[in-house]
């Protein structure tokens, strides 16, 4: 199959109009991967907080975060990110961040509204989103 040309002749600034369709490919790219990442660490610090959560209420031991590793591994073949030091991890982000009780509620919220918030709980907590985990 032959590719087909762009008559630039037909349109002189044509170069000037790639540039910017290339610009907003790139700023939505960085856009998505940073939502993804805000996701990512709500999830992660969600699941340290339902670890320590049912540890502290029910009593488990360290023996839970094994066969969660186990459980995850087995219902998500697919997932990566799972994995018993990763789930110690998440559990040491949430015991790190859960003395902040207003960065928590932003947290377990979900939540993407600062307004409501103390200024430093509210933007320790957006800084908290934004690590690259």
């Amino acid at each position: 199959m032959k590719k087909k040309q762009v008559p630039t002749q037909l349109f002189s600034d044509y170069p000037a109009f790639l540039g910017e369709i290339r610009e907003r490919i790139r700023s939505a790219q960085v856009r998505a991967s940073f939502a993804v990442n805000r996701e990512l660490i709500q999830l992660y610090w969600d699941v340290g907080r339902l670890i320590v959560s049912v540890q502290d209420s029910v009593g488990w031991g360290k023996g839970v975060i094994p066969r969660l590793a186990a459980d995850i591994r087995n219902d998500f073949p697919e997932l990566r990110g799972f994995s018993e030091r990763n789930l110690g991890r998440m559990k040491a982000f949430f015991a790190e961040y859960r003395f902040l009780p207003q960065a928590g509620a932003k947290l377990d919220g979900l939540s993407a509204d600062t307004g409501n918030l103390p200024q430093a709980g509210a933007e320790l907590a957006e800084r908290a989103l934004q690590l690259p985990w």
